[in-house]
């Protein structure tokens, strides 16, 4: 699948989340990746970075105090080769 496609089927998957989750990502950026590095597997303690779909990198919600601010966006990266390996659609 050409990235584009790839990008927009996100877009909509994220737009049709409930308001309580997409309130819940502000300040995330949501990219999407090719493969995660065997760095970012090792983090999930995963035995193969193929198994990786997803990764959030941050500070969760439970851990943000009133001084959590003027800092970089969380990231979640979407591993766009992973999950086409194992989906058989789009939906």
């Amino acid at each position: 699948m050409k990235c584009g496609e790839f990008e927009r089927l996100v877009a909509e998957a994220l737009d049709d989340l409930p308001k309580v989750f997409q309130d819940a990502l502000e300040n995330v950026d949501v990219v999407i990746e090719d493969l995660p590095t065997p760095e970012e597997a090792g983090r999930v303690n995963a035995q193969h970075r193929r198994m990786v779909l997803g990764l959030y990198q941050g500070v969760p919600l439970s851990r943000r105090s009133q001084y959590y601010g003027c800092v970089m966006p969380d990231k979640i990266s979407i591993f766009q080769s992973n999950i086409e390996r194992i989906c058989k659609t789009n939906e």
